[in-house]
C-alpha cells in the first residue's frame, strides 16, 4: 500500500509538473485545439480530419487556411503577407508572432491592412481582411475522414493511415469541437519548461542532502513517514505556488519523500528475507513500482476530466492535490508495515568441510 501511493503520486508529477508550472509561474496563455467536428449530438474525434481522402483540413489538432477574404471577395491561398513583410499565413497555417500568439483567427478581422498578396499577386483591394477555414466553406452533404496518420508526398498527394470515413449530411450543422490548453509554441511555456529542468535538479539535491540525514534516525518508520509527509506537503505547494524561486522549496520537499522511497523499501523488504529465492522476492517486488504508475495512468485521465469545465483549461495543478493527498497517505500505511527485527536473529555460519571444529 505504501508503494502503491507513493509510485501513484509521483506519475502525476512527471505528467502534469511542466503545464502547472506554465502556467501557475510563467503566466502561459491559452489557445484553442481542435479535437474534431460535431455533426448535430455526434463528435468525430480526431487530430487530422479530411474532406474525402483528398483535401486535409485539420492538421494536428489545427484548422487549415482555404484563403482568404477582402472586401466580400474570396481568394483561395496557401500563403497570405500583409504590408509588405508580415506573412499571416504560410503552407495554409496561420502562423504565429514572436510571443507564439496567433496572427489572426477564423472569422476575425485583421486590423490595419495596407497591403495584401495572395500566393505572390498583390490584391487591390485589402478592407475587411479575414483567413477562412475550409468548414465554413463546405455546402450540403460530404464525406468526413478521421485519420490517424496524413503524411503528403513529393508528388502533393497526401497518403493516410488508421482512417475512417462517415458520411456528412449537410455540412451547415457541423463545427469545430475544441478544447482550450496551454500554448506550447510560446516562449512561456519554453521558460517554465527549461525551469522544470532545473526544480528536478533541485530535487535530486535535496534526495541526496535527505539521504544522509536519513540513517541517524532511530526509528526506520518514523523516518520513512516523515519523508512521505513532506513529499506530500511540497506536492500541494507545488499546485499553488505562483513565485518560481518558492518552488525549490516545494521540490526539496518532494526529494525527501524520494529519497525515502529509494533506501527503505528494498532495506526493508530484504532484511525480512531469509533463505534462497530472494533474487524471485526482489524481481516480484518491483510490480509494486511499476502497477501503480500503471493504475495511475489509467485514471489520470478521468481525474482530470472529472474535476474540469467545459471550455476552460484542464486544472492539471490540482493533479498535484491528487498527488499529494495520495502519498500523505502512504505515509499513515508506513506504520501497518510488521517488520522483521533482525538483530533478535543471530546470523548463522557455516563452516568449510575441511575446517577442524
Amino acid at each position: 500500500m505504501v508503494q502503491f501511493f507513493c509510485w501513484f503520486a509521483f506519475l502525476f508529477l512527471w505528467t502534469y509538473t511542466t503545464n502547472t508550472v506554465a502556467l501557475n509561474a510563467f503566466d502561459t496563455p491559452a489557445t484553442e485545439n481542435i479535437v474534431g467536428i460535431k455533426d448535430g449530438d455526434k463528435t468525430y474525434a480526431s487530430k487530422n480530419l479530411l474532406i474525402g481522402d483528398s483535401v486535409l483540413i485539420v492538421s494536428h489538432g489545427h484548422a487549415l487556411v482555404e484563403g482568404i477574404k477582402a472586401d466580400g471577395a474570396f481568394y483561395p491561398a496557401s500563403t497570405v503577407v500583409i504590408n509588405g513583410n508580415d506573412t499571416i499565413v504560410k503552407d495554409h497555417k496561420i502562423t504565429n508572432d514572436e510571443s507564439g500568439i496567433a496572427k489572426a483567427k477564423f472569422g476575425n478581422q485583421i486590423s490595419n491592412v495596407k497591403s495584401l498578396n495572395v500566393d505572390g499577386k498583390a490584391i487591390e483591394n485589402c478592407s475587411d481582411v479575414s483567413v477562412v477555414d475550409y468548414l465554413s466553406r463546405i455546402q450540403g452533404p460530404f464525406n468526413l475522414t478521421e485519420a490517424a496518420i496524413v503524411v503528403q508526398g513529393a508528388d502533393g498527394k497526401l497518403s493516410i493511415e488508421d482512417a475512417t470515413t462517415h458520411q456528412i449530411s449537410d455540412a451547415a450543422k457541423c463545427s469545430f469541437a475544441t478544447n482550450t490548453v496551454l500554448n506550447s509554441a510560446t516562449p512561456q511555456y519554453n521558460d517554465a519548461g527549461n525551469w522544470v529542468g532545473l526544480l528536478y535538479a533541485i530535487q535530486a539535491l535535496g534526495s541526496v542532502v535527505w539521504a544522509i540525514l536519513l540513517p541517524k534516525f532511530r526509528s526506520r518508520k518514523l523516518s520513512y513517514s516523515l519523508s512521505l509527509l513532506l513529499a506530500g506537503i511540497g506536492f500541494i505547494m507545488l499546485a499553488f505556488i505562483s513565485n518560481q524561486y518558492l518552488l525549490f522549496i516545494a521540490f526539496i520537499l518532494i526529494g525527501c519523500g524520494w529519497a525515502a522511497m529509494l533506501a527503505w523499501p528494498f532495506t526493508i523488504l530484504t532484511n525480512s528475507l531469509t533463505g534462497g529465492n530472494i533474487g524471485a522476492y526482489l524481481g516480484l517486488f518491483n510490480c509494486t513500482i511499476c502497477v501503480p504508475q500503471i493504475i495511475a495512468a489509467l485514471a489520470g485521465g478521468w481525474i482530470l476530466s472529472s474535476l474540469s469545465n467545459p471550455g476552460e483549461i484542464a486544472p492539471e495543478y490540482l493533479m498535484m492535490v491528487v498527488a499529494g493527498i495520495s502519498i500523505i497517505i502512504g505515509s499513515v500505511c508506513v506504520f501497518f508495515i510488521k517488520e522483521k527485527n533482525s538483530a533478535k536473529t543471530a546470523p548463522v555460519e557455516t563452516p568449510l568441510e575441511s575446517e577442524n571444529i
